[in-house]
């Protein structure tokens, strides 16, 4: 097991992860840059309804080039050709 440690602020844009592989800081960098900097909340609440929509969006409706133009969770689920 890797040794992650996770350093977190009240604010999201001091969120970063040590030492992890790339893709966790480079997940959250897109969820900053694509969401959180270009919403403003006015409550907590308000901050994680429209988190849970954005990854929704991000996982369900997003379309990839790389991933044949599907969505991600869409590409996962289609059967593979044995």
């Amino acid at each position: 097991m890797s040794s992650c440690k996770c350093v977190a602020a009240a604010d999201l844009r001091r969120f970063r992860y040590e030492p992890c592989s790339s893709a966790v800081p480079g997940g959250f960098g897109t969820l900053k840059s694509k969401f959180f900097y270009l919403n403003k909340f006015a409550s907590v609440e308000e901050l994680q309804q429209g988190l849970v929509q954005y990854i929704h969006y991000y996982n369900h409706d997003r379309i990839k080039l790389k991933l044949k133009g599907l969505s991600p969770v869409k590409y996962r689920t289609q059967p593979s050709k044995a």
